[in-house]
């Protein structure tokens, strides 16, 4: 799974591997390159993933988005009896 997420996460533009234990990325916006930052982690068949801007409160959303946009390529990228809870 792990394999995949940063396969995934690598392949969005503008981000960086920043961390493989735990595994984090580095996004910074398209205009402005503020930093955003991404942890993933799987604990008990479960796939958790913090996603916060670095600098001020609001994101308009791209943190959500980018995540939930990842879950999906990789939900979709699985065989159908992976043991992950979604």
């Amino acid at each position: 799974m792990y394999k995949e997420i940063t396969k995934v996460a690598l392949g969005t533009p503008r981000t960086l591997l920043l961390s493989n234990d735990p595994l984090q990325f580095i996004t910074r916006s398209k205009f402005l390159g503020f930093p955003d930052i991404t942890a993933i982690d799987i604990q008990d068949g479960n796939l958790i993933i913090y996603a916060t801007s670095v600098f001020g409160q609001l994101d308009f959303g791209v943190n959500r988005a980018r995540a939930l946009k990842w879950v999906s390529i990789v939900k979709n990228s699985l065989p159908v009896d992976s043991i992950i809870d979604w």
